[in-house]
């Protein structure tokens, strides 16, 4: 795990208190900033959208559904950590149900060393993929970018008769001049043509 990252909130989805205070009392403090509790895996889904958790743990089964497609839903749709705990019996089955979707079974009873181990890991898992997630928005913005100064590159070659490069050249000179960005110039020459 990158330990430069800050820590941020943890979700345990358990269906007593007991066992989730059980399973909070087994994640060292210095990994998490809060920690929340969900009894049931409709509560668990409600929680998700509105807040952003680095690691959801699923102590299975819980009061409204085994736990199992709720962990594979929320490792494709969020970029947390998911741990799903079931008993040993079901281990093997379970996980080859939610492996490919990256989520780390873990099997009952707890092995302290094994459970602070898949933490760690989860946390590693979220931080991957919330830097991948920087990454695309970051390439989104910036293909975006290219595709609007394309566009007006276009337009002045059409309605100005202007070569390329003399667009290119005519863009950065406007940015240059205005104080502006290649983007917010064609934006602003986009307006005056749209």
């Amino acid at each position: 795990m990158n330990e430069s990252r800050a820590p941020g909130s943890i979700l345990i989805s358990s269906v007593g208190e007991q066992s989730c205070r059980s399973i909070a009392g087994m994640i060292d403090r210095s990994l998490y900033t809060s920690l929340v509790f969900a009894k049931t895996g409709s509560e668990t889904r409600r929680l998700l959208p509105g807040r952003r958790f680095r690691l959801v743990i699923i102590n299975a089964p819980l009061s409204d559904e085994f736990g199992h497609e709720l962990a594979a839903d929320i490792a494709r749709q969020y970029t947390c950590g998911v741990i799903l705990l079931v008993k040993s019996d079901v281990y093997e089955e379970v996980t080859d149900l939610v492996l490919e979707n990256g989520v780390i079974t873990v099997p009952k009873p707890l092995s302290r060393q094994l459970f602070y181990q898949a933490v760690r890991l989860g946390l590693s898992v979220e931080s991957r993929l919330s830097s991948r997630e920087q990454e695309i928005s970051r390439l989104k913005r910036k293909l975006d970018e290219s595709r609007i100064i394309g566009r007006v590159k276009c337009l002045l070659v059409e309605k100005r008769k202007m070569t390329e490069e003399e667009a290119h050249h005519f863009l950065e000179k406007e940015a240059m001049n205005h104080r502006t960005s290649l983007r917010e110039e064609a934006e602003e020459i986009l307006r005056m043509y749209e």
